[in-house]
């Protein structure tokens, strides 16, 4: 099983902004800077997570982005449903065995409780559990997702 890339994306933009005080609205442009992604790329991830409700949106002046709940309340399966993925325990076809024809494929079969592990261990995972409960106890992980962005950020020679 492979994440994506949106999901990854969406699983740093969500720890990078719990690094920050939780009444603090970033803007697109900054989040977009602090996830090395053009500004139109992190809006479309961002917007996802917004309409699963991972995060709160204000437009105008003064807005941006800001978790709508704390790191431990998200885990990587919310945010991997957030941006499309799909967990297909129910929908999920049965292939009939090249032997049997009249069974379902065991190796079908073991597959297919592997995606299902693979998709219980992202609902186990809380964004918290890959940085910790603030910034100042997971100082590498929002330096790495954040700090070191930011220079870029605050560089006016920086299109």
């Amino acid at each position: 099983m492979q994440i994506s890339k949106p999901v990854m994306h969406g699983v740093c933009a969500l720890c990078s902004l719990g690094c920050r005080p939780s009444d603090r609205l970033l803007p697109v442009r900054e989040i977009a800077v602090r996830m090395d992604l053009p500004p139109e790329q992190a809006a479309k991830i961002l917007r996802a997570l917004a309409g699963s409700g991972l995060l709160e949106t204000r437009q105008g002046r003064g807005g941006g982005y800001r978790l709508a709940r704390s790191l431990s309340q998200i885990t990587v399966a919310d945010v991997a449903r957030a941006l499309g993925a799909e967990n297909n325990r129910n929908g999920a076809r049965m292939w009939n065995c090249p032997v049997d024809p009249g069974r379902v494929c065991s190796v079908y079969e073991r597959l297919r409780d592997l995606q299902m592990s693979f998709w219980e261990l992202m609902g186990n995972a809380t964004l918290e559990s890959f940085i910790g409960t603030s910034a100042e106890s997971a100082p590498e992980a929002c330096l790495s997702l954040s700090l070191r962005k930011a220079k870029a950020f605050d560089d006016p020679m920086r299109t």
